[in-house]
């Protein structure tokens, strides 16, 4: 067994286990625990800001040093805490896989001391991008960027694709050496540019393909890109709506957890409420209660546990009440 499970049976240490746990667990959802790691993600910004003078960077490199070893003890102990507080769902989430890629820039940074190392100041730039990992709007700003991203390559590869076949056509029709317009079309690569580049039309000698250009860009960048435009801008609402109802899910999963939780505990208080009260009878039964310290006893801790269950009873009533006041809100904003 561990060191610290030397004195404890099987039953104790598993007690001990679990309250560790959910003291883990208490830390991970502390808004003093997000506090103090947004504080080290600004401490470091600033020791970047600081560390670009040669001047400060020589007077101050121990200082430096030990930030970096710092901030990866840091990083490492919040990666540590994540990770058991919230499982596997952590590493197998984005933000946990980018969490992870940061932790490893971390450390090849603060094994990489020195500084004209190839890739040493952008790995330790790179733990700048915590930050985006730790504020939810940055992070689900990042991923709808990311999807839109590999949408918007279709639609550029689509533009290309019209660009090259109206350059193919002013080439073939406008190209010839008895064209009126051979100085734009006279080869693919001049017609491919023709198509694409808006300062063809300040009548530097187009004359007969003049219409044909401004039909290319009407139809390429004024209905295509636009248009592609706005299916971007529809994807992104998209996305954000699902990221939102995924959010409001995990969050009602999480309050079903905390009461699935809690009832154990809700049901043990309960009985021993019960078997309280079912003592005090016997003791009314047998004894005259203001003589005896047993009944005294007993009451008091009838009373304690009876306390202690309205308390519970009182912070239920309470989340019930800021769950409702949530839902009113959330209908007050979609309604129409």
């Amino acid at each position: 067994p561990p060191p610290g499970d030397a004195g404890r049976g099987p039953a104790e240490s598993e007690q001990h286990r679990r309250r560790a746990g959910d003291l883990i667990v208490r830390i991970h959802d502390s808004p003093w625990f997000r506090i103090f790691i947004m504080a080290a993600i600004v401490l470091d910004a600033v020791v970047r800001a600081t560390h670009s003078y040669k001047f400060l960077r020589e007077y101050l490199h121990e200082l430096f040093v030990f930030e970096t070893a710092l901030l990866t003890g840091i990083y490492t102990l919040e990666f540590l805490i994540k990770v058991w507080a919230e499982g596997f769902r952590y590493l197998k989430s984005k933000s946990g896989v980018f969490d992870a890629l940061v932790l490893g820039a971390v450390y090849l940074s603060a094994f990489r001391p020195d500084e004209a190392a190839p890739l040493t100041v952008e790995l330790r730039a790179a733990r700048l991008l915590k930050i985006i990992s730790f504020i939810p709007v940055l992070r689900d700003t990042a991923e709808c960027f990311f999807l839109v991203m590999k949408k918007s390559l279709y639609a550029f590869f689509l533009l290309l694709v019209f660009v090259f076949f109206f350059g193919v056509c002013g080439f073939y029709c406008f190209g010839g050496p008895d064209s009126p317009d051979p100085l734009h079309w006279e080869d693919k690569s001049s017609s491919f540019f023709s198509v694409a580049v808006f300062d063809v039309l300040d009548n530097a000698g187009m004359k007969s393909s003049r219409i044909f250009t401004i039909l290319c860009i009407v139809l390429g960048y004024f209905i295509l890109y636009n248009s592609c435009i706005a299916e971007m801008s529809a994807y992104m609402t998209d996305i954000t709506k699902k990221q939102e109802a995924t959010r409001r899910k995990m969050e009602e999963e999480a309050r079903a957890l905390k009461r699935r939780a809690r009832r154990p505990e809700g049901e043990e208080e309960i009985r021993q409420v019960r078997g309280d009260f079912q003592s005090l009878k016997e003791q009314f039964k047998t004894q005259e209660p203001c003589s005896s310290v047993n009944f005294a006893k007993l009451y008091l801790t009838a009373q304690r546990h009876l306390d202690h269950k309205t308390q519970e009873m009182s912070r239920c009533y309470d989340e019930m009440a800021e769950v409702l006041q949530e839902l009113k809100e959330d209908e007050q904003l979609h309604e129409p």
